[in-house]
């Protein structure tokens, strides 16, 4: 169809610009650098502390190489940590935000100097976290439809992503999912899950609406040594930076996930059963991490001044933002641990720079997942971040948003754009199965495709691989009904008329009625993964008995015909490079003598 990269070309310098843009907003946002934003943990030390965790923070001072200055920590700042500290037993921890004069020293070399000194426990440079404009261009004015929904972007720019990798190589089968959950379950709000959504710039529009609201968690100045922003629960963008061209990142990452399926009008999301909560902890573009670890805090009930507790339920949370850091900091960590141990599931961009993402917080971080970018034909993208500790893949590249404040979808580029992917297609499993954080992760890595993906993947670089949306639900569903893995007659499932057939055309060769189909991991391979068949006599522990090999295979669905679930429970393991992990028992039900096909009765 002609058009259909209406405007991208001013789209392209729109972008380009919109980089210069952002270092300007940034300088004046992030304000003077004759300061230092420093994190000071509550409930961790540095090394020169480390013996003496139980002494209490006091004010004091400690003086900068040259002898010159000193920073100090307030008695105000003291006493706030020391409270803080008697409650790690309740909440696991905290931490307080300062501020310091710099003296001509950088972030880190202070809070190396102040580490060294061991009298204000562990500190750690407050990065600054930051969102990528994403847009590129203007959706045409389409009227295609597809089979599926009626949104004029659908067909001519998401199905790519949509659908099965077998008919794109970065298709996640969203399209897959949705047949087998029915469209009810995706437009209908009910028991919705809540997404909540860690960004910036959350501009109203009617497409893609916050259903549960929001709040502000962004401590960001609005001019250049202005004070920092007071926390609230109004998570629109600030009335003072009108016409600073703040973009709608926050909307767009929004969009992806939930925008109106199949009202007629601009893009489809992936879900609209979520509540979504705008929790705007950048502004601007531009923010902290320790701003989006208060935000965690907050999902586990720890109260702000001016901002209305957390009232949802354990969900699923977005952060398309990145920091350049060489590991996670301590005081992030500890919150993101806080929230998983509550229930919470994480899903983080990458970053943008082309580089390795492990240096980038919160992807580096442990519990997180971290999500990369692919191009359309299955290669990464030139701009994401990639490395060994990659957990899962997503198109990046052309991806339809709801933008600003129009009633016309653009589309854009970013690891931003594929997390969002992840996360709406995890918190709507979450939703259908209750599944929890861990058994969501499992199902993300088990299912992921790697046979489509570009030479460019074959270095490692891409985690587990391409998200695939049907297999996620299946293995959660699975799961949780106790049919992962499982032993059943080679027969069963199947009505009596094709038992018959089976039984007349290869019943006296194959000897049928004694044989057992044996299913490891919902029947879902990972290359380089070998599936160990274990036993147990019936009625022993599983924890003291020392289990029998019956054999390893290197395909997750095999047929075997030495079974005897009379005599024997059957467990399984999965095994790479010769090292097996532990024993899951498999469910034997259907391989007991009183599920015997009819046709095999004697």
């Amino acid at each position: 169809m002609k058009n259909t990269f209406k405007l991208l070309s001013v789209g392209a310098l729109a972008f380009v610009s919109l980089q210069g843009v952002a270092q300007d907003r940034e300088s004046v946002l992030l304000g003077s650098s004759d300061t230092v934003r420093l994190v000071i943990n509550a409930g961790s030390t540095s090394t020169a502390t480390q013996s003496a965790t139980s002494e209490s923070f006091s004010e004091s001072c400690v003086a900068t190489p040259d002898g010159a200055n000193d920073w100090c920590l307030s008695s105000e700042k003291a006493q706030r940590l020391n409270q803080l500290r008697s409650a790690v037993s309740n909440n696991g921890g905290g931490f307080e935000v300062v501020k310091l004069p710099s003296y001509g020293y950088s972030s880190a070399r202070v809070a190396e100097i102040l580490n060294q000194s061991g009298k204000f426990g562990l500190v750690e440079v407050d990065a600054v976290t930051r969102t990528r404009p994403g847009i590129v261009g203007y959706v045409s004015s389409s009227t295609a439809t597809s089979q599926s929904v009626n949104d004029p972007a659908f067909s001519q720019y998401q199905l790519d992503y949509f659908q099965s990798a077998d008919d794109s190589p970065s298709g996640s089968n969203i399209l897959g999912f949705w047949d087998a959950i029915g469209m009810d379950a995706v437009t209908q709000v009910k028991n919705p899950v809540d997404l909540i959504v860690m960004d910036s710039s959350f501009v109203e529009n009617s497409e893609s609406p916050y259903t549960a609201g929001g709040r502000n968690f962004s401590t960001t100045a609005l001019e250049k040594d202005g004070p920092a922003q007071e926390r609230s629960d109004n998570f629109q963008p600030p009335a003072e930076l009108d016409g600073m061209n703040c973009g709608s990142h926050g909307l767009e990452v929004s969009s992806i996930a939930t925008a109106l399926i199949d009202n007629g009008k601009n893009i489809s999301g992936v879900t609209n059963n979520v509540n979504v909560h705008a929790i705007r902890t950048l502004t601007c573009g531009t923010g902290f991490l320790s701003d989006a670890a208060d935000a965690m805090d907050w999902l586990t009930g720890k109260s702000f001044d001016n901002v209305t507790p957390y009232s949802g339920n354990v969900g699923v949370v977005n952060m398309s933002f990145a920091a350049q850091t060489m590991e996670c900091p301590t005081f992030l960590q500890d919150a993101i641990n806080r929230a998983t141990e509550a229930g919470f599931t994480f899903v983080a961009a990458a970053g943008n720079e082309s580089g390795n993402a492990v240096e980038h917080s919160p992807a580096n971080c442990d519990n997180v997942i971290s999500t990369g970018s692919l191009a359309r034909d299955g290669e990464k993208a030139d701009f994401t971040n990639s490395d060994e500790s990659i957990d899962i893949m997503a198109q990046g590249k052309r991806i339809a948003v709801v933008c600003g404040d129009s009633e016309h979808a653009c589309y854009g580029e970013g690891t931003s754009y594929s997390a969002p992917l992840v996360s709406s297609v995890l918190a709507t499993v979450k939703q259908l199965t209750l599944a929890d954080d861990e058994l969501l992760k499992f199902a993300l890595k088990t299912t992921a495709r790697t046979d489509t993906l570009g030479p460019s993947c074959g270095d490692g670089s891409c985690g587990s691989g391409l998200m695939e949306a049907l297999g996620v639900y299946t293995i959660a569903q699975q799961a949780q009904e106790g049919e992962l893995n499982r032993i059943e007659h080679a027969l069963a499932g199947k009505d009596e008329c094709e038992q018959e057939w089976y039984m007349d055309h290869f019943g006296s060769e194959g000897r049928l009625c004694e044989m057992y189909k044996v299913t490891f991991m919902g029947g879902f391979h990972t290359e380089g993964v070998q599936y160990q068949l274990v036993s147990i006599s019936k009625g022993s522990n599983w924890e003291t008995a020392t289990p029998s090999i019956e054999g390893q295979f290197d395909q997750p669905i095999v047929t075997l015909e030495s079974i005897d679930a009379e005599s024997f429970d059957y467990g399984m393991q999965t095994c790479e490079d010769g090292v097996c992990d532990e024993v899951r028992a498999m469910n034997i039900e259907k391989a007991l003598p009183d599920t015997r096909p009819a046709v095999c009765a004697e």
